[in-house]
């Protein structure tokens, strides 16, 4: 399967990723309020994280190509790290200030374009929520750039399996007002994750 991604530009392998999951996605999957998302502008959609193909899933429900930001151990395997380069994704080494990518990451906002970012920082491995970290408010803090709350759960918010239904629902969009955002300090940022982190939570916790 990966290697059939390497005759195709980044633009096509991404929508045969799109085609793949999305097979799937209508036979089971649910999503809610998509259409939140506006045709133009930088955005950071925000969501927490329960399976792999999260951030297809995430993609596939937008007309617009969606960026992911993703820690960078999945990028060890060479073949696989090349799939994801394809797709769009790219890699953030999580707790360490990763420069790079947080310039990549101003780039794709300053080209008017979505930026999608797991709050957590990583997979849940049991369903359910865990905390949040402060890279999303932080990004949208010093970009000036709205988040879109995303729900990714699933009945009974048990873990993720590959048959089990999934349930993706966007929430209204949080202005740098409605995070609080005055003076751009900690505090603010500490605020603002625990906005983000609430918002999500409550579309998840309706869903499950």
């Amino acid at each position: 399967f990966f290697f059939f991604f390497f005759f195709f530009k980044q633009k096509t392998a991404y929508e045969i990723s799109a085609c793949l999951v999305g097979s799937e996605m209508c036979i089971r999957d649910r999503v809610n309020n998509n259409g939140v998302v506006p045709k133009e502008g930088p955005y950071i959609i925000c969501a927490n994280h329960v399976q792999y193909k999260d951030p297809v899933l995430i993609g596939i429900t937008q007309k617009r190509h969606v960026a992911f930001m993703a820690k960078k151990e999945i990028f060890k395997n060479k073949l696989f790290s090349k799939v994801l380069f394809m797709l769009g994704v790219f890699p953030v080494s999580r707790g360490s200030g990763d420069v790079s990518a947080i310039r990549h990451a101003k780039r794709i906002i300053n080209d008017k374009q979505l930026i999608g970012i797991f709050i957590e920082g990583g997979r849940s491995k049991t369903g359910k929520m865990m905390a949040p970290k402060a890279g999303t408010a932080w990004l949208a803090q010093h970009c000036n750039v709205p988040v879109i709350p995303a729900s990714i759960s699933t009945k009974g918010g048990k873990p993720a399996k590959l048959f089990r239904r999934v349930t993706i629902s966007y929430g209204d969009i949080l202005t740098p007002v409605d995070l609080g955002f005055k003076n751009y300090d900690r505090i603010e940022l500490k605020n603002a994750s625990k906005i983000i982190h609430e918002n999500i939570k409550k579309l998840y916790e309706r869903d499950i």
